[in-house]
């Protein structure tokens, strides 16, 4: 019900979350091992998600929350392959995710307030995939020096309309070295 612009939601808000993980792996070699791991997971939405109405300082936007959004429910597959042992170690983890209720938050448009023009964005939930990979790769080039690389690549796409989700980083790269 909405009253001078205010609204009031009478809700019963209890949210009762379930998670749990489960894997294997396999040693094939003494440097070498293989697993996979099952996670499923349920996520209550956040108190912002569901009862944002104003304006975000820190980002000089508009955000709009919704009270009626439910749990998300996601189940996480990742496959894993590593080497362990050696002078070059890496580790590669591909993975997919299939979500319900996947909360979050896109551009609806701008509003004029008396203290200006602001993008505004509402928060929903989608059903969504999110596949991806994380490689991490390390050399040892002698007792004190390790030269150490990491690359995270992630798709994120809305079941429905087959749309990229906004916000995700596709790529991430990092390089550092280890004294």
């Amino acid at each position: 019900r909405e009253i001078a612009n205010q609204k009031l939601v009478k809700r019963n808000i209890v949210f009762n979350n379930l998670s749990f993980n489960g894997g294997i792996k396999f040693n094939i070699s003494p440097s070498y091992e293989l697993g996979f791991n099952f996670y499923y997971t349920q996520r209550a939405p956040d108190i912002s998600e569901m009862f944002s109405d104003g304006l975000h300082h820190a980002l000089a936007t508009i955000e709009y929350g919704n009270p009626f959004l439910s749990q998300e429910t996601t189940q996480k597959m990742v496959f894993k392959i590593e080497k362990k042992k050696g002078a070059f170690q890496y580790n590669f983890s591909p993975y997919l995710t299939l979500a319900q209720n996947y909360v979050i938050i896109e551009p609806e448009g701008i509003e004029q307030t008396i203290r200006g023009a602001f993008p505004y964005w509402e928060y929903r939930s989608v059903d969504a995939t999110l596949k991806g990979f994380d490689f991490d790769l390390s050399y040892l080039i002698n007792d004190d020096i390790r030269l150490v690389h990491s690359t995270s690549w992630i798709e994120g796409v809305n079941s429905s309309t087959k749309t990229p989700l906004i916000n995700i980083p596709p790529l991430t790269l990092r390089n550092h070295i280890q004294f």
